[in-house]
């Protein structure tokens, strides 16, 4: 039987695992790292074949920052690890006070998948 630690810190897995920082931004901050971003991905998405899933993504894109501008307050805000600010953003919150944990929102299109 494994004994827990009272001592040992509580982490958050995905942001532990994946070396995310937390930033503080506003709504401002928001605006200005979303236009160039989603551009950005628009253009990936143009480029690798996919220009069908661009209305797709810029109304589920528009959809998420509306979502994030509506309950700022309640949110945190990472970058990964090399705090590129030009790079994905992740939003989190917690969606019902009943969760065990935060409820993560990435954009998908905007990620590079890797296997381990």
């Amino acid at each position: 039987m494994i004994e827990e630690d009272e001592n040992a810190p509580t982490v958050v897995d995905l942001v532990d695992a994946f070396v995310l920082n937390e930033v503080t931004m506003g709504k401002a901050d928001i605006m200005a790292w979303a236009k160039p971003y989603l551009a950005k991905v628009v253009e990936k998405l143009t480029a690798s074949g996919k220009a069908d899933r661009v209305p797709i993504f810029k109304a589920e894109a528009a959809n998420i920052i509306k979502f994030v501008m509506s309950k700022i307050d309640e949110f945190q805000f990472y970058y990964g690890k090399g705090y590129d600010t030009d790079g994905a953003l992740v939003f989190s919150y917690t969606a019902d006070q009943s969760d065990a944990g935060p409820t993560f929102l990435m954009f998908a299109d905007g990620l590079k998948a890797e296997k381990f």
